[in-house]
């Protein structure tokens, strides 16, 4: 049983300055996720060491690090190759940055193609990665969406019979509560059907805003984080949230903290 959990938040690229971090260390994040999307072969060494010394000088880790290739990239076969080369780069950033994490969102896989052939070649590219991947010690994470953005990964069940099917030994699975609560049935339930494979997690609302102003049951999905023994991160990712980024940040943490505090 884990008696408290680990907050952070999303930052894109823009946010990478000395403000946007102490503001979110004073906030009382325990770290951030880096969405580094579109990242060029130039920029990665200075990203790199800008993420460094903010991490070091405002004491938040690096949950884990987005932006490189989809399962739709790593099954279609025009970009297997750039894509497995991308998905080591991001691999050895997020191990760069001691970071355990490199996602990797499903999205949509155009219509000429089969839906049975992405996810057959993106395997067989993901247990290529996977021996990179143990190599730096870093988890490869698949997100699985909603119906509205892929035709692939959407429920939790399918997703874990997808990566127990790959034998790796470092793909591992994510879950976002937004894309959770179109697809699934039951959040808890399926939060404990993960089967031990559940590395890091999102959270906003229903309707995409503030945690706790909408329906999804935060004390039952935390009740069940913490008697699976859930050691990730908590991360808080708006969709569509219109006011001030930060001071909807602070909002949720402080009504995510209470409820991890008492739960």
């Amino acid at each position: 049983m884990v008696k408290s959990l680990k907050f952070g938040a999303v930052i894109s690229r823009g946010l990478l300055e000395p403000p946007s971090f102490a503001r979110m260390k004073s906030l009382g994040f325990d770290g951030v996720e880096v969405f580094l999307w579109q990242l060029k072969a130039e920029e990665k060494d200075a990203i790199v060491r800008r993420l460094r010394d903010l991490t070091r000088d405002y004491g938040l880790r690096i949950s884990d690090i987005g932006g490189g290739p989809s399962l739709v990239d790593m099954g279609i076969q025009a970009k297997a190759e750039e894509s497995i080369e991308r998905g080591r780069e991001f691999l050895s950033i997020a191990r760069s940055l001691d970071s355990p994490i490199s996602l990797m969102p499903s999205f949509m896989a155009p219509p000429e193609v089969k839906r049975e052939e992405v996810l057959k070649r993106a395997a067989e590219n993901l247990r290529k990665l996977d021996r990179f991947a143990q190599m730096e010690e870093v988890d490869i994470v698949i997100e699985p969406l909603n119906r509205y953005e892929t035709n692939l990964l959407r429920t939790m069940e399918e997703t874990v019979k997808f990566i127990e099917g790959l034998g790796t030994e470092r793909v591992r699975l994510m879950a976002d509560l937004y894309h959770m609560n179109i697809e699934e049935a039951s959040l808890p339930f399926a939060l404990r059907r993960t089967g031990g494979l559940l590395d890091h997690i999102h959270v906003s609302e229903n309707h995409g805003g503030l945690p706790g102003t909408g329906t999804i049951p935060y004390g039952e999905v935390f009740r069940i984080l913490k008697s699976i023994g859930y050691k990730g991160f908590v991360s808080i990712e708006f969709h569509g949230y219109q006011g001030d980024l930060f001071e909807g940040y602070g909002k949720a943490l402080s009504y995510l903290r209470l409820l991890d505090a008492i739960l």
